[in-house]
Formats: C-alpha cells, structure tokens, sequence
C-alpha cells in the first residue's frame, strides 16, 4: 500500500536529519536496474541510492505495493532477491532478504559511481 505523501517526506527528513534506523549507510547512485515481480514480470527502474541491505527506486508508479517480493538485477551481481517496503509516488524501497558482502556492494558502487561522474562531466 502507498503511504501519504507527507508521512513519506516526514520520514526521509527524519532519516536525513536525525538518528537513522538503517543498519547500513546508502550511497547515492543512479544505476539502471531490471526489478520483477510475480505479477508485474520485469520492470526497468533506477536506483536512486543503495546500501548493503536495501536501496530506493525511482520507477513507475502503482506498479508494486508494499510486501511484494521482487528480484532485481544490478550490473555486476547476479540477480537479487528482496521484498518492497515502502512505495510513493514513483519511488519504492526494497529491502533485500540477504545484504551483500562489502567487497560486493563496494564493487557495485564503483562501477555505477564511475558512470555518474562520467555522465556529469
């Protein structure tokens, strides 16, 4: 289920601001991914930032509700598994059900962090 746009940006400011409930730190990336759910079947979206345990999505809205599980895969790592935690508007977290070792998730975040600057530039 989505949750109301102002309990979602009192949330993220919460986590920005204050005392994070997140066991992980996230790094922002823009990283084209493919995310499938049983009924929605592959979905392209971007991940928005990323942590060894979850990441945000920035994807079309409506097409996942929160306690979906879902399979995205990310360049350079086999596909991963996870259920959806949150979604609104056209962002959704996923947690993932197992987090990456951190020599994976460091290669992750080289590889897409590399075509950011580059895309900057």
């Amino acid at each position: 289920m989505f949750e109301d746009a102002a309990v979602a940006a009192d949330r993220r400011a919460s986590e920005r601001d204050g005392p994070s409930r997140r066991r992980a730190p996230r790094v922002e990336l823009q990283a084209a991914v493919r995310l499938r759910g049983a009924a929605q079947g592959a979905v392209e979206a971007r991940i928005l930032n990323l942590s060894a345990g979850g990441c945000c999505l920035a994807l079309k809205a409506g097409l996942f509700d929160a306690g979906d599980l879902v399979t995205i895969k990310i360049e350079g790592v086999e596909h991963w598994s996870g259920t959806v935690q949150w979604c609104v508007g056209d962002e959704a977290g996923i947690a993932f059900d197992r987090p990456f070792y951190p020599a994976v998730f460091d290669a992750i975040v080289a590889i897409h962090k590399g075509r950011v600057a580059d895309a900057v530039r």
